[in-house]
């Protein structure tokens, strides 16, 4: 091997291991809460055939992806969460979704998660305190119907949902 080849192999070797650590740095930030803020997760199952995202769909009061963390400041609040649904083999692939209120406290320095039962369509939602998975929420059930069927209500809806809630 040439002098030049063994150098090229030394940059990339120690480029990937500068990306390894520096990623590493992250995770561990993410990890952090401060006191100041409350982390509410979202639900995901990536298991082919069926597909679920479950989330918080507003973010300053305006719609966004469900597959993000929110840091929210301690306190009451009123969260709209969205259940995406997706299923490779049913009705061509077909998305479905559904909507939930919660009228929750959440306390700083704490991480939640949206926790979900599922019987085919029919969805019991709640928001539970992540380390004790004691629930801050009631249950709320819900229908997850085809995106299609409501798409141009179904966004009106949900964003007048999320101009009403606090996230």
């Amino acid at each position: 091997m040439s002098c030049k080849n063994t150098l090229l192999y030394s940059a990339l070797l120690t480029l990937c291991l500068a990306g390894c650590s520096s990623s590493n740095n992250v995770i561990t930030q993410q990890s952090q809460i401060q006191d100041n803020e409350a982390r509410v997760d979202y639900f995901a199952q990536r298991v082919f055939p069926e597909r679920e995202f479950i989330g918080l769909m507003c973010r300053n009061q305006r719609l966004t992806g469900v597959a993000q963390l929110r840091d929210l400041p301690p306190g009451e609040h009123v969260l709209w969460v969205k259940a995406i649904l997706y299923h490779a083999h049913h009705n061509n692939g077909a998305v479905k979704e559904a909507t939930a209120k919660f009228d929750v406290s959440l306390d700083g320095g704490k991480r939640y998660t949206i926790e979900r039962l599922r019987d085919g369509d029919e969805l019991k939602l709640w928001i539970a305190e992540s380390s004790s998975g004691e629930a801050v929420s009631e249950i709320v059930t819900t229908q997850a119907t085809t995106r299609a069927a409501v798409s141009e209500l179904n966004y009106n809806t949900q964003f007048n949902q999320c101009r009403d809630g606090t996230a």
